[in-house]
């Protein structure tokens, strides 16, 4: 007598979401996979090097598949330098740059988000009025990367988690801020 289980088979139903086309001539492709089952809908973040398309990544929504498949890359990309050859650029990184891009926040919505950072940290500072914000005009927003990482990591606060992956791609070339241009 077996106790073999069988396998079972979920049909799945993709959709595509996003497509980003990369530098070196690739397709990043986000899929919406929705299950005809109790299981609930995730996305894929793939790669198609125009010989093969490849998933690297699953995530909630596309920016955490998109998030997923970049750390994959670097993992697989610091193995691959490691023995000597050249890995080349993440297209997950380029893709996410392009999603946030496409992902303009308005002044008024970076403006409510610096607010509770502010009072967060002048919290944290045990009342010190802390700035981390500067709205320099042109469309721009400067803010602090020292106070926004502490607030991200080491308070744990979720809106400064949310501003650091919308800011991660605007760093100041000397250092100590993180800049974004917004829709005015």
């Amino acid at each position: 007598m077996s106790t073999q289980k069988q396998k079972q088979f979920v049909n799945v139903k993709l959709e595509v979401v996003k497509e980003f086309k990369t530098e070196n001539g690739g397709l990043v492709i986000g899929y919406l996979a929705t299950p005809e089952s109790i299981l609930k809908e995730f996305y894929i973040a793939t790669f198609d090097d125009n010989f093969m398309e490849v998933a690297w990544g699953l995530g909630d929504t596309i920016e955490d598949a998109l998030e997923n498949a970049e750390k994959e890359w670097d993992r697989l990309r610091d193995e691959i330098e490691e023995d000597g050859e050249e890995a080349g650029s993440n297209p997950f990184s380029e893709a996410l740059q392009k999603l946030n891009t496409e992902k303009k926040l308005t002044k008024e919505e970076l403006q409510e988000m610096c607010r509770e950072l502010e009072k967060t940290a002048t919290s944290e500072h045990d009342g010190d009025e802390t700035q981390i914000c500067n709205f320099v005009g042109n469309g721009r927003v400067w803010i602090d990367q020292k106070d926004l990482d502490w607030l991200a990591d080491d308070v744990g606060d979720s809106t400064a988690r949310k501003m650091r992956k919308i800011m991660k791609y605007g760093i100041d070339s000397q250092g100590g801020y993180y800049y974004y241009d917004f829709e005015e």
